[in-house]
């Protein structure tokens, strides 16, 4: 974890600072996640060190309708980071409803949870059929609440965007 980090460079560099520490942990929803929660500047992740594909650092098959990843731990944190700048850019000056969905976002992508009425593509990653994680969903705009949603049991919100946004980050930068 300490040579990903420390090899990172431009944008992987500022979501990295976002990043307060790892741990290794069971995490019951997967590799990994960042226990953050809203205006939290930086925040924790935690990688589950149970599964064998993330100590050896193997390919795995894509998920939100993304190619697969050649190294799985390194996507992992990448993932996670970028959950960690998520949260980072919430306060009351970028994110006035405090629904996860910001103003500005300055480090690509620019467009998935960004506070918008526009439509994105969003995902279900926890959708058995891999052609049903991709959903497009348009959210209420700035000052208007949108709910978070439950990714386990399929509960739309922005949870999905939040989602999607880690996993294209990560899919972006993934080494080969």
């Amino acid at each position: 974890m300490s040579d990903i980090a420390g090899s990172a460079t431009g944008d992987v560099a500022t979501v990295f600072e976002s990043v307060r520490g790892y741990t290794q942990s069971i995490v019951p929803t997967g590799y990994g996640d960042a226990p953050g929660t809203w205006g939290s500047g930086r925040s924790p992740i935690r990688i589950n060190p149970y599964f064998t594909e993330l100590r050896v650092n193997s390919p795995v098959n894509g998920q939100c309708g993304l190619p697969g990843v050649y190294h799985v731990l390194t996507d992992t944190y990448y993932h996670e980071a970028r959950h960690a700048y998520q949260f980072s850019l919430t306060n009351l000056d970028n994110d006035e409803d405090q629904d996860y969905l910001v103003n500005q976002i300055d480090v690509a992508p620019f467009n998935i949870f960004i506070d918008t009425t526009d439509s994105r593509a969003v995902c279900d990653e926890y959708q058995s059929d891999p052609t049903k994680q991709v959903l497009q969903m348009p959210f209420m705009g700035p000052k208007n609440f949108d709910a978070y949603g439950d990714q386990k049991t399929s509960q739309p919100g922005v949870g999905f965007a939040v989602e999607m946004d880690a996993h294209t980050f990560a899919n972006q930068h993934k080494s080969q």
